[in-house]
């Protein structure tokens, strides 16, 4: 019996001394790992990024899309500035008129909208995209908006039959500014409109969204136009802009240096695509900074605030060529 006791106890020491063993070599190989992906992420994050010169010629036509008023400012409000000065044809495309916008419901402490108070922002949205692109020397026959529904681009792109009837608005344009007055709001009609505009503009360079922008609206933005693109040969150069992007549940707009003011790509999204900046005099900073301070509705949002105020005084904007 005190053998079979003894047996049973060196069994178990056996098994506890080969289980220290392995977790041992377990924490060693976590460590070396861990080192690992240190060194190499420490080394990418640590690579110099190349920031091409963007060359814009008195030749070109410039299309801009934006899928909501203000981010057409945020991103390249200096371009416009520059392509204003310089007489260079030119038409920004907005796919919505903001009317989702959250301030609206902050303002008036209501929960649940109707569709008269979203078409109501959807005005007042339009208006401060106006004045703000005036700064910028755009005159309004310069400025197409389609009108689609706010927050639902992405929705319209993935599925041909969604309907906008029951989220409090109407499944029409209800916007007499719009091409598309009284259209289903459709993603079939969004898209034969850009296609439309594309055929006569014609442009040589566009400006949308980048596909990594985690905002929804962002998104369907670079794939409604890069589908649109599809039946175009030969086709424009195409540059992304950025806006915003999430990463570690974090938000991260385009890293600035306090320094240099100088807005670079954020490191984990460059691998090795080609990103350019255009760089602004001071008075193109200046013209931006009035033109985003119409944004009056925007800058009551807690999240937006800090953007708008990063980006006064920036000296370049950045795309990356598609």
């Amino acid at each position: 019996m005190l053998k079979t006791i003894v047996a049973k106890k060196g069994v178990y020491f056996l098994i506890l001394r080969e289980t220290a063993f392995l977790l041992g070599w377990g924490v060693l190989l976590l460590l070396f790992l861990t080192l690992l992906i240190g060194f190499f992420g420490g080394w990418f994050l640590a690579r110099k990024i190349k920031l091409y010169l963007l060359k814009i010629s008195s030749r070109d036509r410039v299309l801009i899309f934006a899928p909501h008023p203000d981010d057409e400012t945020l991103a390249a409000g200096g371009l416009i500035s520059y392509l204003s000065s310089k007489k260079i044809p030119k038409k920004i495309v907005f796919l919505t008129v903001g009317d989702g916008n959250p301030y609206s419901f902050l303002e008036k402490r209501k929960i649940k909208y109707g569709p008269e108070e979203y078409i109501n922002t959807g005005f007042r949205r339009q208006k401060e995209a106006i004045n703000a692109l005036e700064r910028l020397g755009i005159k309004q026959k310069e400025i197409i908006f389609l009108g689609y529904p706010d927050a639902f681009l992405f929705k319209m792109f993935k599925n041909p039959n969604f309907s906008v009837i029951n989220k409090g608005r109407v499944n029409f344009i209800p916007y007499d500014f719009s091409p598309d007055f009284r259209k289903e709001a459709s993603g079939e009609n969004l898209l034969t409109s850009l296609r439309k505009i594309i055929k006569d503009f014609k442009p040589t360079k566009i400006f949308l969204p980048h596909r990594s922008d985690n905002h929804s609206d962002h998104k369907a933005t670079f794939l409604f136009v890069e589908r649109a693109l599809e039946s175009f040969t030969p086709k424009p150069e195409v540059f992304q802009y950025l806006v915003q992007i999430y990463w570690k549940f974090w938000r991260v707009y385009p890293r600035k240096s306090n320094e240099e003011k100088i807005v670079y790509p954020p490191k984990f999204i460059i691998f090795d695509k080609k990103w350019y900046s255009f760089w602004l005099n001071r008075e193109e900073v200046e013209r931006k900074k009035k033109a985003l301070l119409e944004y009056q509705s925007q800058f009551k949002i807690p999240t937006l605030k800090p953007l708008f105020k990063e980006l006064f005084g920036v000296r370049n904007e950045i795309f990356e060529k598609l």
